[in-house]
């Protein structure tokens, strides 16, 4: 309710009195125009807030492509188990691009002492305790690279999965030949993703 300094009377509309029709609010000037709402000034805690949502949102994105690639490949592979090689390493290429794509992780800038030391790595290791000697060192050392992790590991994943649908592939025995591709299958993966996060990237075009 709303109490009419003009006739005295309580109105329920609190704009104009219900009995004598008059205003129970201010008016503004005839003539004057009604100041604009304050435009909402956005906060730093906004603008990183956003950021977040985009890097998560772009990661689901990411983490999603990854499988229907999967799904693809491991079909072509099993279409034809000889050439899982080849497929491997054109699918580790297509998810470097897709990191750059949704942008999970920062642009190729003269990144090369990273990316040689981690294909030496490959060479000389199993991927698997390569990145778990990564993990482990950034532990102790408090300084984990996000851009390694999800490049790694992605190739890791990737790499693994394919190679496992491929030995499956051959129901009377995986071949000689096969298993002497295996390794240039790990070697060449990494390098694919690589040189696919550096086309990726607007330094690398």
């Amino acid at each position: 309710m709303a109490f009419c300094k003009h006739c005295g009377m309580e109105s329920s509309d609190a704009v104009n009195c219900e009995w004598c029709k008059r205003p129970i609010a201010p008016q503004p000037p005839v003539g004057q125009a009604t100041p604009p709402p304050p435009i909402p000034v956005r906060t730093t805690m906004d603008l990183v807030e956003e950021d977040e949502e985009k890097l998560r949102a772009g990661r689901r994105n990411f983490l999603i492509s990854c499988a229907i690639l999967l799904v693809v490949a491991s079909s072509v592979i099993i279409w034809k188990p000889p050439i899982f090689a080849w497929v491997t390493i054109a699918s580790a290429f297509i998810a470097g691009m897709m990191l750059m794509r949704w942008q999970v992780i920062d642009p190729f800038e003269g990144d090369w002492p990273l990316v040689g030391i981690l294909f030496f790595l490959t060479l000389i290791a199993p991927a698997f305790f390569v990145l778990l000697g990564y993990v482990m060192y950034g532990l102790i050392n408090r300084s984990l690279d996000t851009n390694v992790l999800w490049l790694y590991g992605t190739y890791l994943a990737m790499t693994t999965a394919l190679v496992i649908v491929g030995i499956l592939s051959w129901w009377h025995g995986v071949p000689m030949s096969a298993v002497v591709q295996l390794y240039g299958t790990q070697v060449l993966s990494f390098a694919a993703i690589s040189f696919g996060w550096m086309c990726g990237s607007p330094t690398g075009r």
